[in-house]
């Protein structure tokens, strides 16, 4: 099974298309299930099937390459693998710097906000939706405190209203 793309973002939400070998030999009523296995991952997702196979990612906890399966299922055909492949999950930018928000967000200041902006090139406003988009998503998919607020210290004090 080839994939379109060989890595996604920890945060997953990205959308990869599927090729099977021999996809002309599939029952035309099968189903096509997705299953992405890891260490700490096992996701099923049911496929689209068009004229190639579309799933879209999870997110994951882990930097680790994961083993993806295409299984059919018919009420003629048992679940029977039909194609394999690997898919790494890495972090990226946009990762570091919701890590980052979520570890140092309590105490930064306006020169961290020039320094993260050079950091993570987010001169040009186009760029900085695209980031502010990933940022959220990888956000959602961090373990986070429950106790964590953007407006709060770690230990949960409510801190003085400063300067922007």
């Amino acid at each position: 099974m080839e994939l379109s793309r060989r890595e996604v973002p920890l945060y997953g939400q990205a959308k990869v298309f599927a090729l099977l070998q021999a996809p002309d030999r599939l029952p035309k009523e099968a189903e096509i299930f997705i299953v992405l296995e890891g260490s700490t991952l096992a996701h099923v997702i049911r496929a689209q099937n068009d004229v190639m196979l579309c799933f879209i990612v999870p997110g994951h906890n882990l930097a680790e390459t994961v083993s993806v399966c295409a299984y059919i299922y018919s009420e003629t055909t048992p679940f029977t693998c039909v194609g394999g492949s690997r898919l790494k999950y890495v972090q990226d930018d946009a990762q570091d710097l919701a890590e980052h928000l979520i570890t140092h967000g309590h105490r930064l200041s306006s020169s961290d906000h020039r320094e993260l902006s050079s950091r993570f090139c987010l001169s040009e406003e186009s760029s900085r939706w695209a980031m502010d988009r990933r940022v959220a998503l990888a956000m959602a998919n961090l373990d986070i405190p429950h106790s964590w607020n953007v407006l709060a210290s770690p230990s949960g004090e409510e801190l003085r209203p400063r300067e922007s």
